[in-house]
């Protein structure tokens, strides 16, 4: 992926969008998208995520600095952008400071938008990353070895994450960058990861597991401190049992004394509570639901 560039909170909010849009356009079921339906996925590419200060009260933010600016003509650099859109020189200077002293702990755990944003849950959750445990990957001379461009903060643009069903099947191995690449203004990223095959599990799950039929039930079920969706400052939740690619076996409250089989395709009705209304910590007193697998 190639997400928007430059810097700021406008530009971090186009980025999770983009990845909003990437995995919803891709999705392959009505209510999941492609991260929830893989048993592995990978996001990678310049994700353009920057090192992002706290700014005090005595620097000029890029905002200000460009309205207070005259109007004239300037080359854009190799991002489409123009020296008018620099950063404070603050951040530059706090960055190379880290990179200098080798504290890409720091640099990494403290400041980075990407690992703040996942932290939040606004982006990519439950994905997973190595740390970066080297120089930021931009914005450099085109040149072997880290030397920075004093335009931009130096910054762990370019990354590589993964999101794993059973993270016992997914190993990373190696996670490096390339400083010896000397064509592009990023060095460029890559990584070593084992994962164990379907056919493998699958071998491993028959010799294992005795033959015969599961059964699951939900009951006291209960949610707390649900998003409000009505503008009275509420919601009507229920609870729906969704899935796809195994069939199962499923009993609902409107059909207690009826067992139904429920498959990955054609039209049928997912098994779900009855709604409560106007609440936003509901407590499913009395309901079950059940599912049914068959070994």
């Amino acid at each position: 992926a190639h997400l928007a560039a430059h810097e700021g909170a406008p530009h971090y909010a186009a980025r999770c969008d983009n990845l909003d849009e990437i995995l919803n356009g891709a999705k392959n079921h009505a209510y999941y998208d492609v991260a929830l339906s893989s048993h592995h996925l990978f996001v990678l590419g310049d994700l353009n995520f920057r090192t992002r200060f706290a700014v005090h009260r005595n620097e000029t933010t890029t905002t200000q600095r460009k309205s207070s600016s005259t109007t004239k003509t300037v080359q854009p650099d190799d991002n489409g952008t123009n020296d008018d859109d620099k950063e404070p020189p603050s951040s530059v200077d706090r960055a190379l400071a880290l990179v200098e002293q080798q504290d890409y702990k720091k640099l990494y755990y403290q400041h980075d938008e990407l690992i703040a944003g996942i932290a939040k849950g606004e982006l990519l959750v439950d994905f997973d990353t190595l740390p970066c445990n080297f120089p930021p990957t931009f914005k450099v001379l085109r040149e072997k070895g880290f030397h920075y461009k004093p335009q931009r903060t130096p910054s762990y643009t370019d990354r590589i994450l993964y999101r794993s069903a059973n993270k016992q099947y997914l190993k990373p191995l190696a996670y490096e960058p390339c400083p010896d690449f000397a064509t592009s203004d990023h060095k460029p990223l890559r990584g070593a990861y084992a994962i164990t095959p379907n056919a493998v599990l699958t071998r491993q799950f028959r010799q294992t597991e005795p033959p015969g039929s599961y059964r699951i039930a939900f009951s006291q079920m209960a949610c707390r401190n649900l998003p409000a969706l009505d503008v009275t400052g509420t919601s009507d939740p229920y609870i729906m049992l969704t899935w796809e690619f195994v069939d199962v076996l499923a009993t609902d409250r409107e059909h207690k004394n009826l067992l139904m089989r429920w498959t990955s395709s054609g039209d049928r009705k997912w098994p779900k509570t009855q709604f409560l209304s106007r609440t936003l910590n509901p407590t499913f007193t009395g309901e079950e639901l059940e599912l049914s697998i068959n070994g």
